[in-house]
């Protein structure tokens, strides 16, 4: 997360929607979301017109991972947030049919959950495979979640 490399790369003309062929297609965003890194994040889609880099906030890796979902899989909620205020799709799904909400309930992350809810996300949505995000806190014994889901309607 070092920004003035990062700042020096990019007057360099580096490509910020670079696909590392070599790390599941992981753009230079899906990796900051999965560190954490919110300075660095918060500096390129704040100045993305002064670099002119055109930062894809939704693009995805191989697996159909977008950086909302990495940050949502990291409990990273400043960044979920973040991301969510500069336009990140909370409706994409990845390969499975996992959108942002039911990869927070996977991994067990309450405020995220609560947060996703409370911006109209449905907890009724269905996967690829018919499971809804409480089927899916229920699997891997996150009783928290579930609680909530089921006070959430």
């Amino acid at each position: 997360g070092n920004l003035e490399m990062i700042k020096y790369y990019l007057e360099q003309g580096a490509d910020i929607n670079f696909d590392n062929v070599y790390d599941n297609n992981n753009t230079p965003l899906i990796i900051l979301c999965h560190y954490g890194y919110y300075k660095v994040i918060k500096f390129l889609i704040n100045n993305k017109n002064y670099y002119n880099m055109n930062i894809d906030i939704n693009k995805s890796n191989k697996f159909g991972e977008t950086p909302l979902m990495i940050a949502c899989e990291n409990n990273k909620i400043r960044i979920v947030k973040f991301l969510i205020d500069h336009g990140a799709d909370i409706n994409l799904i990845n390969i499975i049919g996992f959108n942002s909400l039911m990869v927070s309930c996977y991994n067990g992350h309450r405020k995220i959950v609560e947060y996703l809810w409370s911006l109209g996300m449905s907890v009724n949505f269905c996967d690829l495979e018919g499971f809804t995000p409480l089927m899916v806190a229920c699997i891997n014994n996150h009783l928290h979640i579930v609680k909530d889901l089921i006070k959430y309607g």
